[in-house]
């Protein structure tokens, strides 16, 4: 359940995002959350 709710969330905040900024799709950030991800 909690794991649910975090994807959730990350779902909910990528989606808010994508529409706020026009640079947030674009590959490096893509790359730069990716690593983000990874060492966390």
């Amino acid at each position: 359940m909690r794991e649910t709710g975090l994807i959730l969330i990350i779902a909910v905040l990528f989606a808010v995002m994508s529409f706020a900024s026009p640079y947030f799709l674009t590959w490096d950030n893509m790359r730069a959350m990716a690593m983000a991800f990874a060492v966390e």
